[in-house]
């Protein structure tokens, strides 16, 4: 509010508004407004009796949501947020919605004349109201379904999804059994350890281990080629130190 101690004419009081306006709506908005002729920015302040009231209202409501069992945070009276819209919702239906909710049914199962429970009786389904987000009901559909609880028809159901073939059977993984079948389970087979290599005793085994080792290497590739087992040859020894290569080389 602007005020001044100076009587002003409607045209000066009129040309006085535009110019504020021209400066703090629309796209200048937020400008700065420069302020004459004695002008002086009055604050619009609440009065001590208004506030009280407005005190006195706020806490007649939130008696009421106490009384009929409402969440605060429904009718923005609470100063702290839920955490989510689910744990919102979950806490209504258990403080005071159920409450309600029950009676509703009750009164229809009279008026139609039903048995009451276990047999006939009327029940509303709530789970529209703890439709929590996307990804967090897909998850939990998901892991419903490797659990064998719902089958894949049951899950894309709850989703409005229409049916697949052979999806109307709960499924579970091969490994997951009874306790009373783990007993006859055979037990896995142990794998087979190849022979360890013979230990020579002396540097001449040693020699005569690997010799073999040699000979046996040079038949399967020859075996495995299609070409004919190598005759032996004989090697003289005419030094000590020496070997004479076989005839005819």
């Amino acid at each position: 509010m602007l005020s001044t101690d100076l009587v002003l004419s409607r045209e000066e009081v009129q040309q006085i508004r535009d110019r504020w306006l021209e400066q703090s709506k629309g796209l200048h908005q937020g400008g700065t407004p420069i302020l004459t002729s004695g002008l002086k920015v009055v604050p619009w302040s609440t009065p001590a009796k208004d506030a009280q009231l407005a005190e006195l209202s706020k806490l007649s409501a939130e008696r009421i949501c106490w009384a009929f069992g409402i969440p605060l945070q429904l009718l923005g009276l609470a100063n702290t947020p839920a955490t989510s819209t689910e744990a919102l919702m979950h806490f209504w239906l258990a403080t005071g919605l159920g409450f309600c909710l029950n009676h509703v049914e009750q009164g229809f199962d009279r008026l139609f004349g039903l048995e009451g429970e276990p047999r006939d009786y009327t029940e509303f389904d709530t789970a529209a109201l703890l439709r929590s987000a996307q990804k967090d009901r897909i998850e939990a559909l998901a892991r419903g379904v490797q659990g064998g609880i719902f089958s894949p028809n049951e899950a894309r159901a709850a989703e409005d999804l229409d049916v697949v073939p052979y999806g109307d059977e709960p499924r579970v993984q091969a490994q997951v059994i009874p306790l009373s079948a783990a007993g006859s389970i055979p037990a896995a087979p142990t794998p087979l350890v190849p022979p360890s290599a013979p230990v020579a005793k002396s540097y001449q085994d040693a020699v005569q281990l690997d010799v073999d080792a040699l000979r046996t290497r040079t038949k399967r590739i020859a075996a495995s080629n299609g070409a004919a087992e190598p005759q032996a040859r004989v090697v003289r020894k005419v030094r000590d130190n020496a070997l004479q290569r076989p005839a005819g080389r």
